[in-house]
Formats: C-alpha cells, sequence, structure tokens
C-alpha cells in the first residue's frame, strides 16, 4: 500500500489557539501584506522575500494557513496573490 507523506495539518488550521495558532495568524497576515505590496507573486518569490527569523512555523504552513483563511489565493501554476479579505 502507498501512503503518501504530508506535513501535518497547521494548528491554525485545525481551529485550534494559543501561541503557536497566534504566531501562525500572525505569519500568514505577514505574506498577505507582502503580496498586497508586490501584486501576484511566485511562491519561490515570496518565499525569498519572507525571510525567516527564527520562526515557530514555517513558511509553508503559514502560506497554506492564509489560502485556507481565504486571505491568499491561489492562482495556479505556483503564483498567489492577496485576497480582499483580511489587512485593510
Amino acid at each position: 500500500m502507498d501512503v503518501e507523506h504530508t506535513e501535518p495539518t497547521p494548528p491554525a488550521i485545525q481551529g485550534r489557539t494559543g501561541r503557536r495558532g497566534a504566531v501562525m495568524h500572525a505569519e500568514s497576515r505577514r505574506l498577505v501584506r507582502l503580496l498586497r505590496s508586490y501584486g501576484p507573486l511566485p511562491r519561490e518569490t515570496l518565499a525569498r522575500l519572507d525571510r525567516p527569523r527564527g520562526r515557530d512555523v514555517s513558511f509553508g504552513q503559514a502560506l497554506r494557513a492564509g489560502v485556507n483563511a481565504g486571505e491568499i489565493r491561489d492562482l495556479g501554476f505556483g503564483f498567489y496573490e492577496a485576497t480582499d479579505r483580511g489587512i485593510p
């Protein structure tokens, strides 16, 4: 039987609260601000602009949380943009 390995679902996506959920929310909002500043970006460019600083969550987890929250839209082909939800 083939089993596909996937990262565990981040706590913010699972609806949990606490420090990790707050950090996840803050990191995904940071990505929204970058996308609002630059417009649609490929994942690699967004990751490069969002330099890690000793985080509790990964870039991929923050991006996935933003997409699941409806604040970031996956445009396909590795491109993302901010939606109208989230930061005014």
